[in-house]
């Protein structure tokens, strides 16, 4: 049982690491006991998977089951590995490495972001005082077009160059993780690469989410003000008395919150990506997902995820990549995609 003890850190007590190894399906309910000094149980020989999956005697073979089920049920298994291990360590570099990189590239593309917003705030500001100038009436808001549908469609344009640009740049990043880790060989950077292609294709779709959240904000203020018949002066400073922000809350939102929130999201979707696309290009096949501050009461589930695991369900998981790269964290998440040997196949028992 020795091969179980140096996964877990040498001052917890051991009943604790008998009954987390068992929870986590690495061993069994008897070999749990073992490790705690109690006699086996008849039915003991018994190791608990996640919910995805069920439970069987390890002394007869699992069950057979169709090829969708069985990935469903096999990806619950969690990797032990040895402190000691170099795979290990380098492992836990590269993840460390790709949640600073991805810091420090948020704070790099945030004040892009910032003048995007900034520059639709302008725009929404010159045709509002345009309008006041001509009167305060709510007959005048009442004959105004949606305010989102006046707004160029160059202002996507920039918003997609910067998109474009700060994918380039996550993905420089990420190879030059991935290389130097020397966990997956090493893969160079082109713009020709299918890899970074692939992940460039994304601009046109992320752009139009991004942009078109921003304009239903401000139509969707400028519906409420209709409904309410305020004037186009109390449509863009707001009614505080009707808890009516406005307009320009708006913008002090997307400048103060969005930006950040939108350049952590977009360098981690291209860090996980480009990551995992690298993997899969050097013949792996399964990535273990690393979320080690996932929070236990963090209920958060991607909806791509297809086995609905939460971020601390999810930390330890063994993905295949084809699951894995459609996965994505919340804004705040530290969700890193490590490979998986090439020789790793996931086995109804671990022995």
């Amino acid at each position: 049982m020795g091969e179980y003890r140096v996964t877990l850190d040498d001052d917890d007590n051991l009943s604790e690491r008998a009954s987390l190894l068992f929870e986590r399906g690495v061993v069994t309910l008897n070999e749990s006991r073992e490790m705690v000094g109690l006699e086996a149980m008849p039915n003991g020989d018994i190791r608990r998977l996640p919910s995805t999956a069920t439970e069987y005697d390890v002394n007869s073979p699992p069950p057979q089951l169709n090829p969708v089920v069985q990935s469903a049920q096999l990806q619950g298994f969690k990797v032990a590995m040895k402190a000691k291990d170099p795979v290990a360590r380098r492992s836990r570099a590269l993840s460390d490495r790709l949640i600073d990189d991805r810091e420090l590239l948020t704070d790099k593309w945030e004040p892009e972001f910032k003048t995007y917003f900034n520059s639709l705030k302008q725009r929404v500001d010159g045709i509002l005082g345009r309008m006041m100038e001509r009167s305060d009436s709510t007959e005048v808001l009442k004959a105004m077009p949606a305010i989102g549908d006046l707004l160029p469609e160059e202002s996507a344009g920039k918003l997609g160059d910067v998109l474009y640009r700060m994918y380039v740049d996550g993905t420089k990043n990420t190879f030059d993780a991935v290389n130097e880790s020397g966990l997956a060989g090493t893969v160079e950077w082109t713009n020709q690469n299918p890899i970074v292609t692939g992940m460039l294709s994304n601009v046109p779709e992320r752009t139009k989410l991004i942009h078109g959240t921003t304009i239903k904000g401000v139509n969707k203020a400028v519906e409420i003000a209709l409904a309410r018949g305020y004037t186009i002066e109390q449509l863009a400073r707001g009614v505080p008395t009707d808890k009516f922000p406005g307009i320009q809350s708006v913008f002090r939102e997307a400048t103060d919150v969005r930006a950040r929130l939108i350049a952590r999201t977009e360098i981690m979707r291209a860090q996980n990506l480009t990551s995992t696309r690298i993997y899969e290009k050097q013949g792996f096949e399964y990535a273990r997902a690393d979320d080690p501050d996932g929070d236990a009461n963090d209920d958060y589930v991607d909806p791509a995820d297809p086995y609905g695991n939460t971020c601390a369900e999810r930390n330890g998981t063994i993905y295949p990549l084809i699951d894995a790269q459609n996965i994505m964290d919340h804004p705040n998440g530290r969700l890193t995609w490590l490979p998986m040997p090439k020789d790793y196949q996931p086995q109804g028992v671990m022995t």
